[in-house]
């Protein structure tokens, strides 16, 4: 009776135990989706293993290298489910991706693959612009506004930090949306005068595929004393003499150079003068010899006349007969 009595408590130990033990179920493995996967896509796995047992879960990319290797705990069915095993980042290569799983119970493995594609996916970067306002070199204890120019709509508020030499902790600033597509964004700051010298604002925001875009500007801090205020007015004055001095050393210079152009216009029109006055004299001087050889030629024709005229006479009175001598006339 003993010995049955301890065969039939064995024979019950073991059929208990062995309704303790996990039965293997088919093991299998899929993804989230049977799609292409892109860029910033999650990656998540489900399958059947045998249940309330731990799989391990390895990923492997298209060149054969592991990526990611973690663990999975079935439920009392053998389903396990791993929402986020990987998320494929730009920069991950294109391809088909491994997925492998081993049940340790069953001592099976199974495995599937997933595709990463780049077709269609926006990978691009939003290019961000900080503008200041107003611009300057230098700032003092004053109100400057920060202006973020994305070339993409942004997703959320762009992060804007500023950083003082040697100023413990940086600032960090809330960006406020100005425009309908979420493009302009801007927010205050007033520099701490306790910290001058070189100081940086940087921006990061995300747009609206989740790309990451960054841009840095930098400015200097320089908190003028006081004693610099009398100096620096007394300097503007100076620089407005100086500008008023030069606009009249100008006009002068204008004035030399008018005066100096109508004297050379003017002994130009005086030599054109005297060479005309001195044509005219010589002109004058040939009509005078002229007249000079007429009024002689003149008279030495009226003395011709005068002189014929008396010869002519002299001859008509030589010529006349008298009554004394006139000859009797012929019977």
């Amino acid at each position: 009776m003993t010995g049955r009595k301890a065969l039939v408590l064995t024979l019950a130990l073991l059929i208990f135990c062995l309704a303790l033990t996990p039965q293997a179920s088919a093991l299998t493995v899929k993804p989230g989706k049977p799609s292409e996967y892109r860029p910033r896509e999650t990656l998540s796995v489900s399958g059947v293993a045998t249940p309330n047992t731990a799989v391990s879960i390895q990923l492997f990319d298209p060149e054969g290298r592991l990526v990611v290797s973690g663990q999975a705990f079935t439920d009392d069915e053998g389903y396990f489910e791993v929402e986020s095993l990987y998320v494929f980042t730009v920069g991950d290569p294109e391809g088909n991706w491994k997925i492998k799983v081993y049940d340790p119970v069953a001592g099976e493995y199974a495995e599937t693959t997933v595709k990463l594609t780049y077709e269609g996916a926006d990978i691009e970067p939003p290019n961000l612009v900080i503008v200041l306002e107003p611009l300057k070199p230098k700032y003092g204890k004053e109100l400057i506004i920060i202006r973020v120019l994305s070339d993409q709509p942004l997703k959320t508020r762009p992060l804007i930090t500023v950083y003082q030499y040697n100023m413990p902790k940086p600032v960090r600033l809330e960006a406020y949306n100005e425009t309908e597509d979420y493009t302009v964004w801007n927010t205050t700051y007033t520099p701490n005068p306790e910290y001058e010298g070189p100081a940086m604002i940087e921006v990061i925001a995300e747009d609206q595929a989740g790309n990451i875009g960054k841009a840095v500007l930098t400015f200097t801090v320089e908190v003028e004393p006081e004693w610099v205020k009398p100096v620096k007015k007394l300097e503007e004055r100076v620089t407005r003499l100086e500008n008023r001095t030069s606009a009249i050393e100008n006009q002068l210079k204008s004035l030399t150079e008018q005066l100096q152009g109508l004297q050379a216009t003017l002994n130009s029109q005086f030599a054109i003068l005297t060479a005309k006055i001195s044509d005219l004299g010589e002109r004058l001087q040939a009509n005078q010899q002229m007249t000079y050889i007429a009024v002689g030629v003149g008279a030495a024709a009226l003395a011709l006349v005068v002189f014929l005229i008396v010869r002519l006479r002299k001859a008509t009175v030589t010529e006349i007969p008298t009554e004394e001598t006139a000859p009797t006339p012929e019977t």
